[in-house]
């Protein structure tokens, strides 16, 4: 069933939260972000009872989450912070998610910064909506080359900002969002990439909720900021694994994963960059990404160069977005097809950029066997109630699905790589 998604300042708790949707039907469950002071420190999951919550039972719930709140960047921003480029490319086939994006953007709570809309359609050569007139500050330009790292790239050559952010056209911003990247960067200046906690802004179909259940989050939902560093590695003959590993504000070592793992790094719907560091790297792989045969992983081979070259990436959890999930079933499985071809797609481009990669992930192959395969046993493994026919949509089903994306990625790049040199000559 429908779930409300809220942002909750435990500063302002409202008096009563309601269940009923505007179309009369209730919502089954609540989901809360709780923020203090701006920071999230807790996401709640709470049933509604007789068609409401109430001030004081929600209280309940944010005293038991007011302890073990994380500690924020406390870097003052004045006139003098930097400029910040945002840039969001789109096919302008979602215009009412579109607008609403351009209308959050336009609400940003930050003194410096622009935004640049780049029209990817290849084909469609038609006028822009007119109600892009009501948005005077965006610059809109045109990428004809398909692919979203091809529109990323167009962006990244026309943007003045010494900091540059990237959305996606499905995507609200919180008004706080550019002040918290620039916060991070700020207080950390090793750090060549930032990242942030994204929200879903609706769980109004079962596809939407479906997504949440099969990821468990749209990107990490760490409640704690974090820094990501490739761990150093020894000199060998034998191939060695390249490792991240995750520590907080202190230092202190949280764990380590897979480079190649690097959805946990954070996704390209919220994510951020020191312009000179993305320039360095070259800027997207256009071989990857929506809008080409791999469908996908340019945001991810873009954060394992970053790592690899030995630039840290950190994780704000104060930098927030709300996601708008696919609302149905047949956009949710192609989306999972796509995540499965990206993933494998970027292996391949990866290795074949840099050579050293191939010899770091056949060393990392034991242990992302144990990882990936006890994952996707329970997904595959995931049962219906007794009586019922299996949904193609449910957890097996999409887990079957992102499998067959993997096994198609190598292909899939091969196909990118030569549209892509086709559109370059």
């Amino acid at each position: 069933g429908p779930i409300k998604v809220i942002v909750v300042d435990a500063e302002r708790v409202p008096r009563m939260i309601s269940a009923v949707r505007p179309d009369g039907v209730l919502y089954e469950a609540l989901w809360v972000l709780v923020r203090r002071s701006g920071r999230p420190t807790a996401l709640l999951k709470l049933p509604f009872m007789d068609g409401h919550l109430t001030a004081e039972h929600l209280a309940e719930h944010l005293d038991q989450a007011k302890e073990g709140s994380p500690e924020g960047t406390t870097e003052v921003l004045g006139p003098s912070s930097p400029v910040i480029s945002v840039i969001v490319p789109t096919t302008l086939k979602r215009l009412d998610d579109l607008f609403l994006t351009l209308h959050s953007l336009e609400s940003l709570d930050y003194p410096s910064y622009e935004v640049l809309l780049v029209d990817n359609r290849v084909e469609d050569h038609s006028d822009a909506p007119a109600w892009l007139e009501r948005f005077p500050g965006v610059q809109l330009l045109t990428e004809r080359r398909p692919g979203i790292s091809a529109a990323r790239n167009r962006g990244l050559a026309a943007a003045s900002g010494e900091l540059i952010a990237f959305t996606d056209d499905d995507v609200t911003v919180d008004p706080g969002w550019l002040g918290a990247i620039a916060q991070r960067f700020a207080a950390n200046p090793n750090e060549a990439c930032v990242t942030g906690f994204v929200l879903p802004r609706e769980l109004e179909t079962q596809a939407q909720v479906r997504l949440e259940q099969y990821y468990g989050g749209f990107g990490p939902r760490l409640l704690q900021p974090v820094s990501h560093r490739l761990k150093e590695r020894p000199r060998g003959i034998l191939p060695r694994p390249a490792l991240i590993v995750e520590m907080d504000a202190a230092g202190n070592s949280l764990c380590t994963f897979s480079l190649y793992a690097a959805g946990a790094l954070g996704m390209g719907a919220n994510m951020a960059f020191r312009a000179a560091a993305v320039r360095e790297v070259g800027g997207f792989d256009e071989t990857l990404g929506v809008g080409m045969p791999s469908r996908g992983g340019e945001d991810l081979s873009m954060f394992v160069q970053l790592a690899w070259r030995g630039h840290s990436l950190g994780f704000e959890p104060a930098a927030l977005v709300h996601h708008t999930h696919r609302r149905d079933d047949h956009s949710l499985r192609s989306q999972l097809e796509g995540y499965g071809k990206g993933f494998t797609a970027m292996l391949i481009a990866l290795a074949a950029q840099e050579p050293r990669h191939l010899g770091a992930m056949l060393a990392t192959v034991p242990r992302a066997t144990r990882s990936l395969g006890a994952s996707y046993w329970r997904k595959l493994k995931s049962s219906v109630p007794d009586g019922e026919l299996e949904d193609e949509s449910g957890i097996a089903g999409l887990a079957r699905l992102e499998l067959w994306g993997m096994a198609c990625g190598p292909r899939a790049y091969w196909r990118s790589r030569r549209l892509a040199k086709g559109h370059r000559s």
